[in-house]
């Protein structure tokens, strides 16, 4: 039995109290980033999987001739200032 005053009625009326449902930011539009997709992506009814090796492929080569020029200049940058 909750007694009708002290601390403990306060706490309880606080956590049992009506809770407010707050719809802020309901006008906000999300932007479309279709722009920047890749064309092979873009169609939804395309199982994007077909063309996963095509796209993996760019991405690793462009990865591994930013590491061949950063090695590279690196290399040439040590060698130029030990020798």
């Amino acid at each position: 039995m909750v007694p009708d005053k002290g601390p403990l009625n306060v706490c309880v009326r606080v956590w049992t109290g009506s809770s407010q449902v707050r719809f802020a930011h309901t006008d906000v539009s999300f932007p479309d980033f279709s722009y920047y997709r890749r064309d092979s992506t873009k169609d939804p009814t395309v199982d994007s999987q077909v063309s996963a090796p095509a796209r993996k492929a760019f991405t690793y080569v462009a990865l591994a001739g930013t590491d061949f020029l950063t090695y590279f200049t690196a290399l040439i940058m040590y060698s130029d200032s030990v020798l």
